[in-house]
C-alpha cells in the first residue's frame, strides 16, 4: 500500500514533478535534470468539471540539458563495430557516430577466434543487436580507441521521454604540437 502524501505539495513533487526527472520532456525541449522553487498559484485549488481530482497551477524552475547541432561533448567509447563507434555521455545517453564521421586515418581491426559467452566464434557472428562485430578501431598511430573521446553533435533525436544523439569524431582530436626543434627549422 502507498502511503498518502504528507502535504499537497510533496504529492505534487512525487507524482508529477519526480516523473519528469531524466528524461525528455517537450514542453522544456529537453531533459529535466532537476528542479526547484515549487510554489502553487494560489491559495485554493478548483474542481473541474466532474472531475475527482482538484486542479492547482504550480510555479516551478526546472535545470534542463538541451543538446543541439554543433555542441562539443565528451562520451566514453562503449560500444564498436565496423560501422561506427558507439559512445555513452554522462554514463546516461547514447550517441552513435557512423563510419562516414570517423577519422579517415582510423581503422577496424577484426579480432580472430574472439569468444562470446564462452564460445569461439568467428568474425562476424557477434550476436544479434550487441553490437559485438568481434574487433576495434584503432587511431593512425595503431592505438585502440577506448575511454573518453569528443565528438560533435550532428543529430539529436526525442523519441518519447527518452533522447539519443549522432555525433562525429572528425576534426574535434587535438592537434599535436610539433616538437621545438622541428617549429624553429
Amino acid at each position: 500500500p502507498q502511503s498518502p502524501h504528507i502535504t499537497p505539495l510533496s504529492g505534487i513533487q512525487k507524482d508529477h514533478l519526480d516523473p519528469l526527472l531524466m528524461s525528455y520532456f517537450e514542453p522544456v525541449n529537453g531533459v529535466v535534470l532537476a528542479y526547484r522553487n515549487t510554489t502553487f498559484e494560489s491559495d485554493c485549488a478548483r474542481i473541474v468539471g466532474e472531475s475527482p481530482f482538484a486542479h492547482v497551477w504550480v510555479s516551478v524552475e526546472f535545470l534542463v540539458w538541451r543538446p543541439v547541432k554543433g555542441m562539443l561533448l565528451k562520451g566514453w567509447v562503449n560500444m564498436a563495430g565496423a560501422s561506427h563507434v558507439g559512445l555513452l555521455v554522462e554514463n546516461t545517453w547514447n550517441v552513435a557516430i557512423p563510419r562516414e564521421r570517423i577519422p579517415e586515418g582510423w581503422r577496424w581491426v577484426e579480432e580472430v577466434g574472439m569468444e562470446v559467452d564462452g564460445d569461439a566464434a568467428a568474425v562476424g557472428e557477434g550476436e544479434e543487436g550487441t553490437g559485438v562485430d568481434g574487433g576495434y578501431w584503432v587511431d593512425g598511430d595503431g592505438k585502440k580507441i577506448e575511454a573518453f573521446r569528443k565528438f560533435k553533435v550532428e543529430a539529436v533525436k526525442a523519441m518519447g521521454h527518452m533522447v539519443s544523439m549522432e555525433g562525429s569524431l572528425l576534426g574535434v582530436e587535438k592537434r599535436r604540437k610539433k616538437p621545438r626543434r622541428e617549429r624553429a627549422k
